[in-house]
């Protein structure tokens, strides 16, 4: 049986997600919810509290703000853990996790494996990679937290980290990782699922997180999978693409500078147009800007 757990704190959300799970999942399973509008607690607290109280033989992490596009995608989850080496499957991740701080993403397309569509706007944006996967399932050392498949074992063996991670950022890349010592973690693309709010969050919340995290695990990292690590350097380029990715956040000036000071990002001269952006493109209202450069760059001439 499946045991899916939601974190809610958005009713039309959960109603809709609700909704697709009822019409689109045939297997057997029971579906859990946590109701985190007044409690706020972090979420590897809500999933530790909701997976003891679950039964299934695997447990589904699921967020709120999703839809299936098809019934096939319980039994593809019930195919790939039936391989009994593999114990952790989502649907966004990487082989990658670098010592500089960073998400899952690592910024080499090489590394990263994804399979997911986004709304927006009211479009659909179907993002995969790689194109033409080798196999269903791509090796991974993180994945994302959108969708976090394990076997029970898995989940109480290593459990959720709520006492180093309280709050809502890196819990899922905490549990992959860790999980990904003792097991096999694949991301697939075998479920078509949509995403329908837009981003995240990666403002003073997210960096208080990625700092605590990379302190906790500075032993482990890098962490990378050795047969699948083609990439010479992918501490450069991650630690820049972070670099150039973070201007657009709403981090305070203190948070910026524990980040530049932390990944020592100041002693190579090749930041220093990084870091100023980082320290000046939201606070001059650069994003505004670029926003007007590209929506004139597209207005079509008149007469056509």
């Amino acid at each position: 049986m499946i045991s899916i757990v939601i974190s809610s704190v958005r009713p039309d959300l959960l109603r809709q997600v609700q909704d697709s799970i009822a019409s689109t999942l045939p297997v057997e399973h029971a579906l859990h919810v946590w109701d985190n509008r007044t409690a706020r607690l972090g979420l590897a607290a809500v999933y530790n509290r909701m997976a003891a109280q679950t039964r299934g033989d695997i447990l589904l992490f699921l967020h709120e703000d999703v839809t299936f596009t098809d019934d096939s995608w319980g039994q593809a989850l019930l195919d790939i853990l039936s391989d009994p080496s593999i114990g952790l499957v989502g649907i966004a991740g990487s082989r990658y996790k670098s010592r500089a701080i960073s998400g899952w993403y690592t910024g080499i397309p090489d590394l990263n494996a994804y399979h997911i569509t986004h709304l927006t706007d009211g479009r659909l944006l179907t993002l995969r990679h790689p194109r033409e996967w080798p196999a269903p399932e791509c090796p991974a050392v993180t994945i994302d937290g959108v969708f976090m498949a394990c076997r029970r074992q898995v989940w109480e063996a290593i459990r959720f980290d709520e006492a180093g991670l309280p709050g809502f950022h890196f819990y899922d890349i905490d549990f992959s990782l860790r999980a990904a010592q003792t097991t096999r973690v694949v991301v697939t693309d075998r479920i078509g699922l949509v995403h329908h709010t837009l981003g995240g969050d990666f403002g003073d919340n997210w960096m208080e997180a990625a700092l605590a995290f990379h302190q906790r695990h500075a032993h482990r990292l890098p962490a990378f999978l050795s047969e699948n690590n083609t990439h010479p350097d992918p501490e450069g380029p991650t630690s820049h693409y972070w670099l150039d990715y973070l201007k657009r956040e709403r981090l305070s000036l203190r948070n910026k500078i524990r980040f530049i000071r932390r990944d020592h990002l100041h002693t190579n001269p090749a930041n220093a147009y990084g870091i100023l952006k980082l320290l000046l493109y939201r606070p001059l209202r650069l994003h505004a800007f670029h926003r007007l450069l590209k929506s004139l760059r597209n207005r079509k001439p008149l007469g056509e």
